[in-house]
């Protein structure tokens, strides 16, 4: 219980703030799709993307939803292996110093 609770505290805390940067980072990202791209200024008469993607069947919420989506796959993935590692660190330790329990 000496350990745990520290532990416990320490990782929620950490879990907390991680989720929370994620969050900004997932909304300058969805910004910068958004408006500063396809919303751009043009330049010498070339047309900006808006007009590109409002000539499609494909609106911009789609490519933002689709964007959205892959850097939630990405972050998932990364912060379940990230996460993951000290668990296998505490296994390996402990099946070094438990050898009994391997074989």
């Amino acid at each position: 219980l000496v350990v745990a609770l520290p532990y416990m505290l320490q990782r929620t805390i950490m879990e907390t703030i991680n989720a929370l940067a994620f969050g900004l980072f997932s909304s300058k990202i969805d910004q910068q799709l958004r408006v500063d791209v396809f919303f751009a200024p043009t330049h010498h008469g070339k047309q900006s993307l808006l007009a590109a993607v409002a000539n499609s069947s494909y609106t911009v919420e789609g490519f933002a939803d689709s964007v959205n989506s892959l850097v939630d796959d990405c972050y998932s993935l990364l912060e379940k292996k990230l996460f993951g590692l000290p668990n296998v660190v505490l296994l390996s330790g402990m099946f070094v110093s438990q050898p009994l329990l391997v074989t």
